[in-house]
């Protein structure tokens, strides 16, 4: 079996980053991944180094337009995109085409024209509740093109109507335990971003735009502060394309006149570097002023044996539920934050072994590739 999955980014996002680990495992069940990517990026050698053909091709993922010319930009890209989609699918013959975001609505139209089985997989929770029309006519695109629609959480496919919902399978994100893992005996991390082995370090991963609410994590650690000095913020994120905002968040921080106390450490590679970044903190926090699709941060860091906090909406609250190693706190509320972390934090130690089992034992990386495996078979077998 080939699978064309069709990407719409080039950079390491959650989504990305599960896609390579979907891929991972699928080749170990003897499927031959092809993975369609905008440009060469930071995860294009990691997808090499696990056996996918990786071909390179604009997809024309959906943006936010603002005037009639966006527009007219976004219309003659899709139509450019699903013809070149169309000459690969009929060159490779793929089994089945994998659409990995919402925003490739290009990639699904080319696999229902060219006649290949298309399954999409929604990972967002935000396009689809933001805007109408965006929703309108991804909604129309996945009745006329999806043969199967997959959700990374409950809290996605709740955002179906009713009649999409019935052919929408969830499946979770997994995370690469061997590479998220107790760091080996006598590694120290802190050193790397200035910080100290006495310090209670907090820790946020992913990109710094203003919908992760950094600012209410920034103020609950003024809060924590008022009875630990020791307690400190690691900021790891891509600033590309929030500047202005990341502008804000260093005056913030600047105006609480605690500079020393937080560490805006930039993009960090995932994989064994991102591990460092865990091993390095006591907890992680994910304050998402909006739903998020899951959060793959979380489970990263709880397979490292760290505690989590997030707030109650979207797919964290599925995945974290049964979880006595995270908290959920109310979006936008600094005080029920520093709460959270008040509790955690000086129990970080004792509940890093529950935190790690908990990982293991519930978002193992083969359990996505083996529920997909099963779907495409499913598809294939329908089909014939």
């Amino acid at each position: 079996m080939s699978v064309l999955f069709v990407n719409g980014t080039s950079e390491r996002g959650g989504a990305d980053t599960d896609l390579l680990g979907v891929c991972q495992g699928l080749s170990e069940l003897g499927v031959q991944p092809i993975v369609a990517l905008p440009a060469l990026g930071p995860l294009s050698r990691a997808f090499v180094d696990a056996r996918c053909t990786v071909h390179y091709l604009d997809s024309a993922p959906v943006k936010r337009v603002r005037g009639i010319a966006d527009v007219v930009s976004l219309v003659a890209r899709v139509a450019t995109a699903v013809v070149t989609l169309l000459s690969l699918l009929r060159r490779l013959r793929p089994d089945i085409i994998h659409v990995n975001s919402a925003t490739i609505p290009a990639a699904a139209w080319a696999g229902r024209l060219a006649g290949v089985p298309v399954v999409w997989h929604l990972r967002e929770i935000e396009l689809i509740t933001r805007s109408r029309v965006f929703a309108m006519l991804l909604f129309a695109s996945l009745r006329l093109c999806a043969d199967r629609i997959v959700a990374i959480s409950g809290a996605v496919r709740d955002t179906l109507p009713p009649d999409l919902r019935a052919r929408t399978v969830v499946i979770h994100h997994g995370v690469d335990t061997a590479t998220y893992c107790w760091p080996s005996p006598g590694t120290s991390a802190r050193a790397r971003f200035g910080l100290r082995d006495a310090d209670r370090v907090i820790g946020f991963v992913g990109r710094l735009s203003p919908i992760k609410g950094i600012d209410v994590l920034i103020d609950a650690l003024n809060i924590l502060r008022e009875n630990d000095h020791s307690t400190r913020l690691l900021i790891v994120g891509p600033e590309l394309g929030y500047a202005d905002h990341v502008a804000e968040l260093r005056a913030r921080v600047d105006r609480l006149s605690f500079g020393d106390h937080v560490v805006f450490a930039g993009e960090v590679a995932g994989g064994a570097d991102l591990a460092q970044v865990y091993w390095a903190i006591d907890a992680l926090v994910l304050p998402t002023l909006v739903p998020e699709g899951l959060g793959l941060v979380l489970l990263e860091a709880l397979a490292c044996g760290i505690p989590v906090v997030a707030t109650n909406h979207g797919g964290p609250v599925e995945i974290l539920r049964d979880c006595a190693a995270a908290r959920m706190v109310p979006p936008g509320d600094p005080p029920a934050l520093a709460a959270a972390l008040a509790d955690l934090l000086p129990r970080s130690r004792d509940l890093a072994p529950i935190a790690r089992e908990y990982a293991v034992e519930r978002f193992g990386l083969e359990r996505p590739a083996a529920a997909l495996h099963a779907l495409y078979l499913e598809i294939l077998v329908e089909r014939a």
